[in-house]
C-alpha cells in the first residue's frame, strides 16, 4: 500500500488551485472538497477538518507501520505473518495526522485469522484472504489491512471515533489494487450513531487510472443528518440530501469532464427522520449531459437540487461555455463497468449507497 496516497495526490492536485480551504461556497468546491478528503489536499490548500494527507494517508501510515512493527518482531517476509499474536509498541506520528493521533501512540498489533472474501477479479476470488493484520489504538481508533502474498491488492478498514455529530462513529473500507502505473479504489464510508445502528452519512468512490495520468472517479454521497441529532453539542439541524459526481480527465491536462447533481429535497412536510431520509432516492447510474455549467454557482441549500455539466479547466476553474463534456467523452459519462467490490450484487447508485452500503461494510472493530 506504500505511496498509494502519492498517486491519488496527483490526480487530486488536478482539481485544485485555491490557496485556503473554508466551507464550500461554489457547486466544484463542494466537489473538489470531497476527493482531497480521501486522496490528500495539495499543499495550497490547509485542511481544517480531515488529515492534511487525505484519509488514504491515515490508512497507509497503520499498513506501513504494521509493516515495521512486524520486521522489527522477526518477521521478514508476508508468508511468515502469523493467523494469532499480539504486538504493542509506540508509533512517532507524521505531522499531517497528529491532530487525529497525538505526536506519539501506544499501539497494539495483533494477528488474526481473515474474515474478509477477494473480490471478483482479484487473485484468490471468492476465497478469503491470507493474511489478517490489525492496529488499534486508545480511544476505539482500529485499522484492520487483509490481503494475499505476492499480490499488489489489499483490503483495509478503519474505525475512527467521533464526527461533527456527537457520539458518531467513522468507518471506511478501502480496496486497492495496483498493477505498475495502474491503480484502481474502491472508497466506502459510513458515519453513524446508537452502536452504528443509525446511518447518518453513506459514500462509495471508484478512483481508476490505467496511466497515471487519464483517471475516472465516481462519487456517491448520501447524506440523513436529522435536526434531533446533536453536532457538538447542539442540534445538527435537517441536512438531508445526495450527491453524485462523475470526473473524467487528465492529470497532465488538468481538464475533464464533470458532471454533478445534488439534491436536497423540500422537507416541509416531513415530519420525522424516517419520513425525511424517504425524500432520498434515485436509481440512475450514468451522467448525460445537461444545459446548466455555471459550476461557480453556490451549492443548494435545503428544498433545492442542481445539476451541472461541462468540460473543466482546473487551473482556471471559469466555468465552462457549454453543458457538453470535453472531446472525445460523448455526451453521457458511464457507469463503472463492474459493480462495487464489496458487494457484486451492488449497484453505483444513491439507492444501494443509502439503504445497502453499510450492511457490506467490514468494521474494523
Amino acid at each position: 500500500m506504500k505511496n498509494i496516497s502519492k498517486k491519488l495526490l496527483t490526480l487530486a492536485i488536478t482539481l485544485t488551485s485555491v490557496s485556503s480551504l473554508a466551507a464550500p461556497q461554489s457547486v466544484l468546491q463542494r466537489v473538489r472538497e470531497g476527493y482531497f478528503m480521501i486522496a490528500g489536499f495539495p499543499s495550497s490548500i490547509i485542511s481544517n477538518g480531515p488529515p492534511q494527507d487525505g484519509l488514504i494517508s491515515f490508512a497507509e501510515f497503520f499498513s506501513s507501520s504494521a509493516q515495521s512493527i512486524a520486521g522489527s518482531n522477526g518477521v521478514s517476509s508476508c508468508a511468515e505473518v502469523p493467523a494469532t499474536g499480539t504486538v504493542s509498541t509506540s508509533l512517532t506520528i507524521p505531522t499531517a495526522l497528529q491532530a487525529f493521533l497525538g505526536s506519539t501512540a501506544l499501539v497494539t498489533m495483533t494477528y488474526e485469522t481473515p474474515v474478509v472474501t477477494a473480490p471478483s477479479g482479484w487473485s484468490g476470488a471468492g476465497s478469503l484472504f491470507q493474511k489478517r493484520v490489525k492496529v488499534t489504538k486508545a480511544g476505539g481508533i482500529a485499522f484492520v489491512m487483509e490481503f494475499n502474498c505476492n499480490t499488489n491488492e489489499l483490503f483495509a478498514s478503519i474505525s475512527i471515533p467521533g464526527d461533527t455529530i456527537d457520539t458518531s462513529m467513522r468507518d471506511i473500507n478501502m480496496y486497492i489494487q495496483k498493477n505498475g502505473a495502474a491503480l484502481a479504489v474502491d472508497f466506502l464510508m459510513t458515519v453513524t450513531i446508537s452502536s452504528r445502528a443509525t446511518l447518518i452519512d453513506s459514500q462509495m468512490v471508484r478512483l481508476t487510472t490505467t496511466d497515471g495520468d487519464l483517471f475516472k472517479v465516481w462519487n456517491i454521497n448520501v447524506t440523513m443528518r436529522d435536526a434531533t441529532y446533536n453536532c457538538q453539542g447542539s442540534s445538527c439541524g435537517n441536512q438531508y440530501g445526495y450527491e453524485r459526481s462523475f470526473i473524467q480527465g487528465s492529470s497532465a491536462t488538468k481538464t475533464g469532464s464533470v458532471y454533478v447533481k445534488m439534491d436536497k429535497p423540500d422537507l416541509t412536510l416531513q415530519t420525522n427522520a424516517t419520513l425525511r431520509a424517504a425524500t432520498i432516492t434515485s436509481s440512475v447510474t450514468s451522467a448525460a449531459a445537461v444545459g446548466s455549467f455555471d459550476f461557480s454557482a453556490n451549492e443548494p441549500n435545503q428544498g433545492i437540487m442542481i445539476e451541472k455539466s461541462g468540460c473543466v479547466n482546473f487551473v482556471t476553474l471559469a466555468d465552462p461555455a457549454s453543458g457538453a463534456y470535453c472531446n472525445g467523452a460523448g455526451s453521457t459519462l458511464a457507469a463503472p463497468a463492474t459493480a462495487p467490490l464489496a458487494n457484486a450484487g451492488g449497484a453505483f447508485t444513491v439507492n444501494w449507497v443509502k439503504t445497502s452500503l453499510k450492511a457490506a461494510m467490514k468494521f474494523a472493530n
